[in-house]
């Protein structure tokens, strides 16, 4: 399951799923169907929004004010793995495939995911 193989390395898409990846990491920090929610687990339609606790991968992208290039790379990604885009990933599976699917991203990019992997546990 997603698997993706990158023609190129790209330091900023590498940077910006980290950031990604800080935001999410843990369960009650990630979202589904809604770019970001509150507290009390309304949506917030903007993930800039003081009361946004809680992300989708694209709200969290968002958050982190990634690049285009690092938006496109992962709606890329989702179309090459059968999803209509990186929102559908997001809402069709749990948070531990979510981070499995960061982790991959950056694997593919060349990055060395091992430290990040036991920040995560």
């Amino acid at each position: 399951m997603f698997f993706y193989k990158v023609p190129y390395d790209n330091k900023i898409i590498i940077k910006d799923l980290i950031n990604i990846l800080s935001i999410i990491d843990k369960k009650d920090h990630w979202c589904q169907r809604s770019l970001a929610r509150d507290i009390n687990n309304e949506s917030v339609f903007n993930p800039y929004d003081e009361k946004a606790v809680k992300f989708c991968i694209l709200g969290a992208a968002y958050k982190v004010e990634s690049s285009k290039e690092t938006i496109s790379f992962l709606e890329n990604v989702s179309l090459k793995n059968g999803y209509s885009g990186i929102d559908r990933v997001n809402d069709l599976h749990n948070h531990e495939d979510i981070i499995k699917f960061l982790l991959v991203c950056l694997s593919n990019l060349g990055y060395n995911t091992r430290k990040l992997k036991r920040s995560l546990k």
